[in-house]
């Protein structure tokens, strides 16, 4: 993901070992990697304005976590409701994150930690992927019927 101000996270992985580590690339050009606390493989998914990234990791015993890092360096790890492998894809100038939770349900989880599970009408399997700054979410569902994707867009 790249913000207003040029920065940029993600992550990569070094050849010789089977994990991945999250990177922050600077406006000018700086890369520090960064790694939760006992993480074993680490993404960093989106950034808003502030600095405040989102991502996930997995930890010593292989299960995943969301995660927010906040501008001035504050950690917060969290597992949406009935938590499988959660992703947090976005994160928006509010601080509002959207993510996925195992693939089968997305979620929006507020500032204040409030987590709400996303689930499109007749849908399989719901993931949400971006969240602009007047909570408008965008992601994908596959209906129950055939399995086929569609795109959606869920207002405030």
């Amino acid at each position: 993901d790249i913000n207003g101000k040029g920065a940029v996270v993600g992550q990569y992985q070094v050849t010789s070992q089977n994990y991945s580590h999250g990177f922050i690339r600077a406006a000018d050009g700086t890369i520090t990697t960064y790694d939760p606390p006992g993480a074993t493989q680490t993404s960093l998914r989106g950034i808003n304005a502030d600095g405040d990234i989102c991502g996930m990791y997995v930890d010593s015993s292989f299960n995943e976590h969301g995660f927010v890092l906040a501008a001035d360096g504050t950690f917060t790890a969290f597992d949406p409701p009935n938590s499988f492998d959660p992703v947090a894809n976005s994160i928006n100038s509010r601080g509002s994150i959207v993510g996925t939770n195992g693939g089968a349900h997305g979620y929006v989880r507020k500032p204040d930690g409030k987590i709400s599970v996303i689930d499109a009408p007749g849908a399989d399997r719901t993931s949400t992927w971006s969240i602009n700054q007047h909570g408008v979410i965008a992601g994908t569902f596959s209906d129950d019927i055939d399995g086929t994707v569609h795109g959606y867009v869920r207002t405030k």
